[in-house]
């Protein structure tokens, strides 16, 4: 496991150690993944730093943007993947900051060949046109598949290249808002930080497994719960372009009152 900071950033320094190391054991390490914003606390790797490790050792650097790749589209936020061009590939699910509906994974790739390599066929039945400039299945997963990139495509036509930045920002001060409530309420206990769409927090000390299932379970509020150096917390996601300031207001005030008239009301009985 390579090491990560308080952040869940990976530790580079660490990284090439381990590459090392296992060159030194006669392995031979092939590919490095980067994260642009971690399942849990929605960290950004350093991509420019683990570049640096990947080109000293000829290895592919992928970026898994799959949560938070979006932010290529927002003038304030694309610096979170700042060395991205660096990278070999690139992925990113437009079916969550961006909303189109499921699913809609994109990869990208500086090196075209490896794309014919890993999904050509060569059947005859298959691709019988004279060049291999329409044959798009020669260098994707799709084929005769749904075409995910139609939803992308109309999404970015409704609205624009702006209208993608207000829904990526929107979600960004989203988040902001549900931090600034927790802050300012001696009740809650916040983990994650600033510049993140998942919101991680306790409330008066109660299990976030168990707060979360309560909630669940009476039809108050569906919201999961995550961990990270052995803290569990209850995790509220912001990946969603319309909710507003009063929904956020609603779903603490709905968990206060959930906790203060029932669940420790049982808590106190048992």
């Amino acid at each position: 496991m390579v090491k990560t900071n308080n952040k869940g950033e990976m530790l580079s320094e660490h990284l090439e150690e381990l590459i090392a190391e296992d060159i030194s054991n006669n392995f031979e390490p092939f590919f490095v993944n980067a994260t642009a914003g971690t399942t849990v606390l929605g960290a950004f790797d350093d991509i420019t730093a683990m570049s640096k490790v990947c080109k000293k050792h000829t290895l592919w650097l992928h970026v898994d943007g799959a949560y938070c790749g979006s932010v290529i589209f927002s003038k304030n936020h694309k610096h979170f993947v700042n060395g991205l061009e660096l990278s070999d590939s690139f992925s990113v699910n437009a079916h969550k900051m961006l909303g189109t509906p499921l699913t809609c994974s994109i990869i990208v790739t500086q090196h075209k060949t490896q794309l014919y390599q890993s999904f050509s066929n060569e059947a005859d039945y298959l691709y019988q046109t004279a060049t291999n400039d329409y044959n798009l299945g020669k260098t994707s997963l799709q084929c005769g598949r749904r075409n995910d990139a139609l939803k992308i495509w109309t999404l970015w036509k409704s609205v624009g290249t702006k209208g993608l930045e207000r829904i990526v920002d929107h979600q960004f001060k989203i988040a902001q808002i549900a931090r600034d409530y927790i802050e300012s309420n001696k009740n809650y206990e916040l983990y994650s930080f600033k510049d993140s769409i998942s919101v991680c927090f306790n409330y008066k000390g109660i299990r976030a497994k168990d707060l979360c299932t309560a909630l669940y379970a009476n039809a108050e509020l569906m919201v999961g719960f995550g961990k990270f150096n052995d803290k569990e917390f209850v995790r509220l996601v912001t990946i969603n372009n319309v909710i507003t300031e009063a929904d956020i207001l609603a779903f603490f005030k709905t968990l206060e009152t959930f906790v203060d008239e029932k669940m420790l009301k049982v808590t106190v009985t048992d």
